[in-house]
């Protein structure tokens, strides 16, 4: 039994042996690690780091960690823009991928789903050669007025229910949680009855600083989060 463990140090392994859990040797030391998984439909091992000068990266190790490749990371189309908030007052400004947050594989062999910061979910069918940004929730990003918490804003936690691949819920920081039922074609938020102290709506349909979220394994209808 093994787990993956990503930090602001590194990626680090844990094996489980006998006599209790052992670190193993760590994967790009000092180097932030928001997220990292092993693919259960192959057992390829994916690191996504966020290096302070070169910025966001995407690795892939197909032997258990001993050598990693860099994969291509998602990125907008030219055209995208996001409001920048300077000192100066709001401008908009190209957008571009500052991080990587979370990576799930989707559907059949090679196809992943990334949440990146501008608070964006980018898809890939081919392991990364290429990816496409989901436009839908991209727009509604802009019509929500999503906006930056302390860290960013993220776009986090994606959660596939394992019964239907085309319904999912992802969370973003601060957006809230929002649902597809299409395969991501439209999307619908998720969050009445979350309080949220600091906007002037105790109740609003969106907005909300969600932190994390996770589904139930024993009954794939719960969703837990932490906001």
């Amino acid at each position: 039994m093994k787990l993956l463990v990503g930090t602001r140090k590194g990626l680090f392994e844990l094996e489980r042996r006998n006599d209790g859990w052992h670190v193993l040797d760590p994967h790009f030391v000092g180097v932030p690690c928001p997220n990292a998984l092993r693919d259960p439909r192959d057992g390829s091992l994916w690191a996504c780091t966020g290096h302070g000068h070169w910025g966001p990266k995407l690795y892939v190790s197909r032997n258990d960690g001993a050598d990693w490749t860099e994969v291509k990371c998602p990125a907008f189309p030219e055209g995208y823009e996001i409001d920048a908030v300077t000192e100066f007052g709001h401008r908009r400004e190209p957008a571009i991928v500052k991080r990587l947050y979370t990576l799930r594989p989707h559907g059949p062999e090679g196809g992943y789903l990334m949440g990146t910061d501008p608070g964006a979910l980018f898809a890939t069918s081919d392991a990364g050669e290429t990816w496409t940004v989901n436009d839908p929730l991209w727009t509604l990003r802009n019509e929500h007025n999503w906006f930056a918490g302390g860290g960013g804003m993220m776009l986090h936690s994606i959660s596939v229910d394992p019964r239907d691949a085309h319904r999912m819920h992802i969370a973003v920081s601060c957006g809230g949680v929002y649902e597809t039922r299409d395969g991501g074609r439209s999307w619908e938020p998720r969050n009445k009855g979350v309080v949220v102290d600091f906007l002037p709506e105790r109740y609003p349909e969106y907005g909300q600083d969600t932190h994390m979220l996770a589904r139930g394994m024993r009954n794939p209808d719960v969703l837990w989060q932490q906001n």
